[in-house]
């Protein structure tokens, strides 16, 4: 991880376990914890590393992150974000073991 990332994870982290910054942070609203924020940053890394001529930055923001790129001279936004419907289908079958 860059060390751009390496201080915007660290700062999300504290922020993370601060209840009262995690109330006022837009990019962790509808976070609810299914998905860590390293794996959201593993994430993010991953898809700028693949598409690194064409990413122009991204954020975190609940459960997903996006991403602004370039195509063919127009600015596009892409999000990837957890999948609320296979999830639960993927809890139901124990494939995803949950906290209760």
């Amino acid at each position: 991880m860059n060390d751009l990332l390496k201080r915007e994870f660290s700062l999300m982290k504290k922020i993370l376990n601060n209840t009262e910054d995690k109330e006022n942070c837009m990019n962790l609203k509808g976070f609810d914890g299914r998905v860590g924020l390293d794996e959201l940053y593993e994430l993010r890394e991953l898809i700028d590393n693949t598409l690194n001529e064409y990413t122009g930055g991204g954020s975190i923001e609940g459960n997903g992150v996006n991403f602004n790129f370039t195509w063919k001279d127009k600015p596009f936004m892409m999000r990837i974000e957890l999948d609320e419907f296979h999830y639960k289908i993927w809890e139901e079958y124990g494939i995803i073991k949950t906290k209760k």
